[in-house]
């Protein structure tokens, strides 16, 4: 996927922001909901400017820097020509942004629950998940040009409303960039089966009723 979206992961309710692209995470929503979580008891509130400025925190950043500089894998370009650690201004996308490593630092110095959750966040592989679901789209739009007797305009953004109505309960765009792991998981099965049908040559109106049953016994 080339173009970088924001996609959202949930944490005990909070949406915890991430640039699909650079793998980047929004420090302002975990410290947030850490501060939620503390309001009221004898732990003090916490501030991203107190983490950054620590010695600790500025010695592991040059770590990272030392380290993935030399790393052939990493994309140069949106890890670490901007820094680490980018803050940017906005409504909808603003706020303190840290790479991945950073970010994990960052939930371990507010408190070790932290640390433990962000790692599994970067374990689930939704990115990978979400990723497999556009190729898996892909084919069916490939699976429908193969087959289809004569052009028809709209039969690509059909089918993809469609699948969103049986998998998110609305046919509307956008639905993906904000699916949970579950629901990606569903997608995947959903989509395999509707290029499978596309394939055997049943028709769109037939194939919609037959993905919504095994909807059913996969969710």
């Amino acid at each position: 996927m080339e173009t970088a979206v924001i996609i959202y992961r949930d944490l005990n309710g909070t949406k915890i922001r991430q640039n699909h692209k650079t793998g980047f995470y929004n420090a302002n929503d975990l410290i947030n909901l850490y501060n939620i979580s503390v309001d009221g008891t004898d732990k003090k509130q916490k501030r991203i400017i107190d983490y950054l400025g620590n010695a600790s925190s500025l010695e592991w950043q040059d770590k990272i820097m030392a380290e993935e500089s030399h790393n052939s894998n990493v994309d140069k370009s949106t890890q670490l020509e901007n820094g680490l650690v980018i803050a940017k201004k906005g409504r909808v996308n603003g706020g303190t942004w840290m790479h991945p490593y950073v970010f994990i630092d960052f939930a371990l110095w507010l408190n070790v629950d932290f640390k433990y959750t962000c790692i599994k966040w970067l374990h689930d592989n939704l990115i990978q998940t979400r990723d497999e679901c556009g190729e898996g789209f892909k084919k069916i739009n490939q699976s429908i040009f193969d087959t289809q007797s004569s052009y028809d305009p709209f039969a690509y953004s059909n089918e993809a409303k469609m699948i969103n109505k049986i998998v998110f309960g609305t046919s509307e765009a956008g639905q993906r960039n904000v699916a949970t792991k579950e629901q990606l998981d569903i997608l995947d099965k959903i989509q395999k089966a509707d290029e499978n049908l596309i394939r055997e040559g049943m028709p769109f109106r037939e194939r919609g009723p037959a993905l919504a049953r095994i909807k059913k016994l996969i969710a």
